[in-house]
């Protein structure tokens, strides 16, 4: 239940506009030597009026794609973590 309440936030969150100083985002490619492959991963940072520091870190949400689904699939989940202080 929760999942499914997520997902539905997450696609009225999708249609919303979504400006460059809601959230950043970069595109990471890690290497995996034990299974010589290349892992993409998308980090997603909170706005600016959450800052992430040592003193103040923040939560911090994985989101593993799988059945086939790629993990560029997941940006609306991901971007509504970020707006609510999720790294």
């Amino acid at each position: 239940n929760t999942l499914i309440a997520m997902i539905l936030v997450g696609l009225f969150h999708a249609s919303l506009p979504v400006s460059e100083t809601d959230i950043h985002q970069e595109s990471l490619r890690l290497h995996d030597p034990d299974r010589d492959r290349v892992v993409p991963i998308q980090l997603y940072f909170p706005g600016p009026d959450k800052k992430c520091t040592g003193s103040m870190p923040c939560p911090v949400a994985f989101i593993s794609p799988g059945y086939g689904i790629p993990h560029t699939s997941y940006t609306f989940i991901a971007s509504w973590l970020a707006r609510q202080g999720y790294l």
